[in-house]
C-alpha cells in the first residue's frame, strides 16, 4: 500500500472513530505538508513558527472547535504570537503562572488557548473554541 492510501485510510478511520471530526495529520519527517484548518476562522493569525503536524476540526453539532498541533518550533514563538494575536485584536487573557508557555485570548464568539513548547520539545498546539 502506498503511504498516500495508507495516510488517507488513517485519516478516514480516524475521523470515523472520532464521530466526524475532520483529522489531518502528516508522519514527522516524511515531507507531508498539513494545510492551516478551512474550519479556522479568517481573524485568527496563522501560526507561522512551527510546521503543522497535525490538525482537528470538530463538527458543530459535537461543539465544533479546531485543533492544531506542530513541530520544530522556533524559540520565541511565545512572543511572537502572543504580538500577532494582539496585533489582530484579540484580548490576551493568560493567567500570569502560565507565562511563557501558555496564551489564552478571546476575540468575539471565540476563545484560544496556545501552548508553546510546553514539553520541551520544540512543539505547540493550538485549541480553538467558540463560546456559547
Amino acid at each position: 500500500m502506498s503511504n498516500e492510501i495508507a495516510k488517507e485510510t488513517g485519516e478516514k478511520l480516524a475521523e470515523e472513530i472520532m464521530g466526524g471530526v475532520d483529522v489531518e495529520y502528516s508522519e514527522e519527517g516524511s515531507g507531508d505538508v498539513v494545510a492551516w484548518p478551512k474550519q479556522m476562522p479568517s481573524d485568527v493569525p496563522v501560526f507561522k513558527y512551527g510546521i503543522i503536524d497535525a490538525t482537528m476540526a470538530n463538527p458543530e453539532d459535537a461543539g465544533g472547535g479546531v485543533i492544531v498541533s506542530f513541530r520544530e518550533v522556533e524559540k520565541g514563538a511565545y512572543s511572537k504570537y502572543e504580538q500577532d494575536l494582539k496585533a489582530d485584536g484579540w484580548t490576551i487573557t493568560t493567567d500570569s503562572g502560565w507565562t511563557d508557555q501558555h496564551i489564552s485570548a478571546e476575540k468575539g464568539d471565540f476563545t484560544i488557548e496556545v501552548d508553546v513548547d510546553y514539553l520541551g520539545e520544540n512543539t505547540a498546539a493550538l485549541y480553538l473554541t467558540e463560546n456559547n
